[in-house]
C-alpha cells in the first residue's frame, strides 16, 4: 500500500494503524466515489474475511475501527483515510 502525504497525515491525526487500513483494503465494501477513485470500508464481513490471513490478536481489535475507509485514487496510491459510519454497527 502506498500512502500520500495527505492520507499519512490523516492516518496519523486519526491514530489509525496500518494494519486497519490493509484489511479494509483487502476485504472491505467496495464502491466508486469520484471518477476513478474507490472507497474501501472496514465492515463486519471484511473482518470476518480476515480471520483467516490475520493473527487472532489483530482480528480481535478490528471491531473498534468499524466503519473506517480508505479512497483509492489513480496508480493505486490511498489519497485519504477517515473514520466513518458502519451501517452495521447502529444496533450495537
Amino acid at each position: 500500500m502506498v500512502l500520500t502525504k495527505h492520507a499519512r497525515a490523516r492516518k496519523c491525526q486519526r491514530s489509525l494503524p496500518s494494519y486497519v487500513l490493509s484489511v479494509a483494503y483487502e476485504f472491505g465494501a467496495c464502491r466508486s466515489v469520484r471518477g476513478a477513485a474507490r472507497s474501501y470500508t472496514l465492515d463486519r464481513a471484511a473482518i470476518d474475511l480476515a480471520r483467516e490471513a490475520y493473527p487472532r490478536r489483530i482480528v480481535s481489535t478490528l471491531s473498534r475501527y468499524l466503519g473506517v475507509y480508505v479512497v483509492m485514487g489513480e496508480n493505486e496510491k490511498i489519497v485519504t483515510v477517515a473514520r466513518g459510519n458502519c451501517r452495521g454497527d447502529r444496533n450495537r
